[in-house]
């Protein structure tokens, strides 16, 4: 049997909503999309459920994924306990821990990928994970003494924001250290962004101090449903409204596990999750975050009083529901009753002919030399240029090859940015740790074996951690002979 991908791109469109108290709410579809699946819980561990799944699930193995995948098996263990269930997958959870332990660099830190340079928060984020692993009776066979070693070596000359992960991951290894310098100095920086001094306020409270809330509560926001956050909704890795609020929630919860604002707070997370969190470094940290209160709740059972209209006509009487409608009418979702219900709503459909985009990056292919036709047994190099508006890290560029063609060569390359390479039958990707404003070209070695006509799919190239930022090619055609 041989497999065979289809020409285009799968493109999907989710809506996540809590509905709280007496609510209505109606959305629209287009049905172009296809099929629209609905799903209502009213249990928010099946619904955080959901998003541990995605993350189980997700195709790409760096370092940073490999760590958050752990995190969330690790937590997905934590709800199987809590519902007497039995936990299937300690053979994934011990394969993750080996591939971590054997990517540790000799200094003791991470790469993003592989081994290589390490990554102060790749480092901080995988060491949490085997952390939490450890403290769930897996062993760990990391050389953790070398790993706090090099952190504190190495503490002194760290940026402010590094220095402040590193120093809140040896505390919590029970390290003395002195906090009081570098907090105070970052507290009256007016270089020093929001979440530098989040981290700073919560050092001091790793040490016994308590933070300074006053200022702390001048910086929150809320949302129009009431729920607090600090900071802006950012296209930043770590100073973003997410993770600044990540930090606020562990220091409300340190102070007063009782706190009614936590669980305005996880609402709030609940809001900006659009079908799933924005990547899987927010996610992890999020669900590490909310989890462990919720598991010490009493969890109420409930009977949500819920009625679909309009797509489709329901009474739900019974949750979990779930089931698939297609049509172009809007669903108006009326729900009634105190207990909360966490209501999605998803569409995928299949683009045969996606258009290229440009944006953020603007990328195009092309074979060396242009060939008319390529011919059989004769390689040929398969161009990809990328260009970038604007400095940029993390950056994902996935190349499909053409069926009729496999690789000359599977050569890997530290020009241009590049960091890893990762060849697949169908296609390429290649990793950029960071990339500044400019053109950049990658070659892929291909030998082409089958004649034919064939699709060759888009080339996208896009932020790893946010996705909507992203450029495409077009749908091209190859013909072999």
């Amino acid at each position: 049997k041989i497999p065979v991908y289809r020409r285009g791109t799968k493109e999907s469109r989710g809506e996540f909503i809590l509905l709280l108290n007496d609510t209505t709410v109606t959305l629209s579809f287009d049905p172009r999309r296809g099929d629209i699946r609905l799903r209502a819980q009213a249990d928010l561990l099946d619904a955080l459920l959901d998003e541990i799944n995605f993350l189980k699930d997700y195709a790409y193995e760096c370092n940073e994924q490999l760590a958050s995948r752990l995190r969330a098996l690790l937590l997905e263990k934590k709800i199987q306990a809590y519902k007497n269930q039995r936990f299937k997958n300690e053979g994934e959870v011990r394969k993750l821990i080996r591939k971590l332990v054997g990517h540790q660099n000799k200094d003791g830190s991470w790469s993003w990928w592989d081994t290589g340079e390490g990554s102060v928060w790749v480092t901080v984020h995988v060491a949490g994970a085997l952390d939490m692993a450890e403290k769930e009776g897996f062993p760990i066979a990391v050389d953790k003494q070398s790993l706090i070693n090099n952190l504190e070596i190495n503490l002194a000359d760290l940026e402010s924001k590094n220095r402040l992960q590193v120093q809140a991951y040896l505390l919590k290894q029970g390290e003395k250290l002195q906090v009081r310098a570098l907090a105070d100095s970052l507290q009256n920086s007016e270089k020093a962004s929001l979440h530098d001094k989040l981290l700073a306020q919560q050092s001091m409270q790793f040490w016994g101090k308590t933070p300074d809330w006053a200022w702390i509560n001048t910086h929150k926001s809320q949302t129009i449903k009431g729920n607090p956050y600090w900071g802006e909704e950012r296209l930043d890795l770590f100073d973003n409204s997410v993770l600044n609020t990540v930090v606020v929630y562990k220091m409300i919860e340190k102070e007063n596990p009782a706190s009614e604002d936590l669980r305005k707070i996880t609402n709030y997370f609940l809001e900006k999750r659009k079908g799933y969190w924005r990547n899987t470094y927010e996610s992890s940290l999020i669900l590490e975050t909310i989890l462990p209160r919720l598991l010490v709740e009493k969890q109420g059972t409930s009977r949500p009083m819920l009625r679909l209209s309009g797509l489709t006509s329901e009474q739900v009487v019974q949750v979990p529901f779930e089931k698939t409608v297609r049509g172009a009418a809007p669903l108006t979702i009326t729900k009634s009753g105190r207990f909360p219900v966490y209501f999605t709503a998803y569409q995928e459909s299949w683009n045969a002919d996606p258009a290229r985009i440009v944006g953020d990056f603007v990328v195009s292919t092309s074979f060396e030399g242009a060939p008319q036709k390529l011919k059989t047994g004769k390689p040929v190099n398969l161009n990809v240029a990328v260009e970038v508006k604007k400095d940029v890290e993390y950056v994902m560029i996935e190349v499909p090859v053409p069926a009729g063609c496999s690789y000359a060569s599977k050569a890997r390359s530290r020009a241009n940015g590049e960091v890893h390479r990762e060849y697949y039958s169908h296609k390429t990707n290649i990793y950029c740790q960071f990339l500044k404003k400019g053109t950049y070209t990658y070659t892929i070695p291909l030998l082409p074996r089958y004649s034919g006509s064939y699709t060759l799919n888009p080339t996208v190239a896009e932020c790893m951690y946010f996705p909507v930022i992203y450029g495409r090619e077009g749908v091209k055609w190859v013909r072999v002979e």
